[in-house]
């Protein structure tokens, strides 16, 4: 295929992963992205399963890594990136809302905890 032809069909991807990651995080009042492999992903799971709190995880794969992770993993790991301007995982959604991974971002889960302001979300 031509340049013109690739570019169509690379945001024709982006524009679906969009829409299917805005429906994800709409899914639930807590969403998270994950890498099966990834040991933040793992503790981030552990710690909200502690809490007794229910979420929606969605697994982009193995690891980000290609052959590892999942044929749309890519195409929603760039719109979580356009969305976010993270694109390291877990990345979490809190009533829609990013609030980063699990020690960085805005806040972040657990500066969130720390300080209170994860209960009020």
């Amino acid at each position: 295929g031509s340049f013109r032809d690739d570019k169509l069909a690379f945001e024709t991807d982006m524009a679906n992963a969009a829409g299917e990651v805005e429906q994800e995080i709409e899914s639930s009042n807590v969403v998270v992205y994950t890498y099966s492999l990834s040991p933040f992903s793992i503790e981030t799971k552990t710690l909200l399963d502690r809490m007794g709190l229910d979420y929606k995880e969605i697994s982009l794969g193995a690891e980000w890594i290609p052959g590892l992770i999942s044929k749309d993993g890519a195409a929603k790991r760039a719109a979580l990136l356009e969305m976010t301007g993270q694109s390291s995982l877990p990345q979490i959604f809190v009533g829609g809302q990013p609030i980063g991974g699990l020690f960085t971002g805005k806040p972040g889960l657990v500066p969130a905890l720390e300080d209170g302001s994860f209960q009020k979300m």
